[in-house]
């Protein structure tokens, strides 16, 4: 496998990181609402208030990892793209 070869699937998987870093944002930010509007109604929207910003914080968590593996790719990729650009 050459240089291409490996250069095309650590692109690829930029773009599954940065795919699953904007899914747990999302999710976060619907888990977050979901638990203002339980808490501001007063009412359990399948789990309680307290449960729905719990799990916004799970998600929130979760997509760290992602986070910091796409812009580290992004980093190495724009080192790259410098490096070939001086030559």
């Amino acid at each position: 496998m050459g240089y291409q070869e490996y250069r095309k699937d650590a692109m690829t998987c930029l773009t599954w990181h940065a795919s699953g870093c904007r899914i747990c944002w999302i999710l976060g930010i619907i888990f977050a609402l979901l638990g203002v509007i339980a808490a501001a109604a007063e009412i359990m929207l399948g789990l309680g208030a307290v449960s729905w910003f719990l799990l916004s914080i799970a998600a929130f968590v979760a997509s760290i990892p992602c986070c910091i593996a796409w812009v580290a790719g992004l980093f190495l990729h724009a080192i790259e793209a410098k490096s070939t650009k001086e030559k």
